[in-house]
């Protein structure tokens, strides 16, 4: 069974992840109203790496993909999380867990069809699944085989990597986004209330320090390390409003999240 904390903690990752301009970061050309729109970011075709890590530590990578696909024949798009542990951890090894989601975009909007999780280290696909279901209102979930439990889909919720564009979408905002999640047959809620506050963060990109907006968020989810539900996220100030670093608050210190690769496969 997948523990309840690895679920929680990458869909925190998930949030703030670090998104990068094929030639770099610039912060050239800045509009502060502008940012992208979830329509131009699903077609971009995109490859993104992240580390994630504990002071010197390394607790593992992050792997974000996003592509176009067709589901019930009907277009739609792919975006899949991979996260993969560090193996050299003590009593952890090698563990990789797959989170997957496709959705529609409507009205400068997502709607979730169908998430689903991966064991890929123990080749069990899928172990956790959510249909929606949006003729009933309902998400239907299973452990599979066996299906688990039918949730009320009373407003909008996703499956976790959806989050990741909705970052950029709302990055320099003054204003508190509330985003909710099916995780571990439950709907939870994740806020994040997003701020024109702007402040220097040493960019992982090129070294160079660079202004960011901030914004601080809260996840209603059990994490590792002594998580304690509050996280800050650092997104670029210029067009592309990109999300540079996140910082999950744990027990003692923070973890944090940063790009290492990028790629638009047009």
């Amino acid at each position: 069974m997948i523990k309840k904390s690895i679920i929680g903690f990458l869909l925190i990752t998930l949030l703030f992840l670090t998104f990068s301009a094929i030639n770099g970061f610039t912060t050239k050309s800045s509009t502060p109203d502008k940012r992208p729109v979830l329509s131009e970011m699903l077609t971009a075709n995109e490859y993104y790496e992240y580390d994630v890590r504990y002071g010197f530590l390394k607790l593992g990578s992050v792997y974000v993909t996003i592509s176009d696909t067709l589901f019930n024949a009907k277009p739609m798009y792919f975006i899949s999380a991979s996260m993969v542990s560090n193996s050299s951890l003590p009593f952890v090894g090698q563990r990789e867990y797959r989170f997957n989601s496709i959705v529609e975009e409507k009205n400068d909007s997502l709607k979730t069809h169908f998430f689903w999780v991966d064991n890929v280290h123990r080749d069990i696909s899928p172990t956790y699944s959510y249909t929606f279901d949006y003729v009933t209102n309902q998400i239907y979930s299973f452990e599979h085989p066996a299906k688990l439990d039918t949730l009320e889909l009373t407003s909008p919720a996703f499956g976790g990597p959806e989050l990741l564009l909705f970052s950029r979408a709302h990055a320099g905002k003054n204003k508190e986004f509330t985003y909710s999640i099916v995780i571990d047959n439950e709907i939870r809620e994740v806020k994040a209330n997003y701020t024109t506050n702007r402040q220097n963060l040493r960019s992982q990109l090129n070294g160079e320090r660079v202004q960011v907006y901030r914004a601080d968020g809260f996840a209603d989810l059990n994490g590792p390390f002594g998580f304690s539900g509050s996280f800050q996220g650092f997104s670029s100030t210029d067009d592309l409003k990109l999300p540079l670093e996140t910082r999950v608050n744990v027990w003692i210190g923070s973890a944090v999240v940063r790009l290492t690769h990028f790629e638009q496969r047009k």
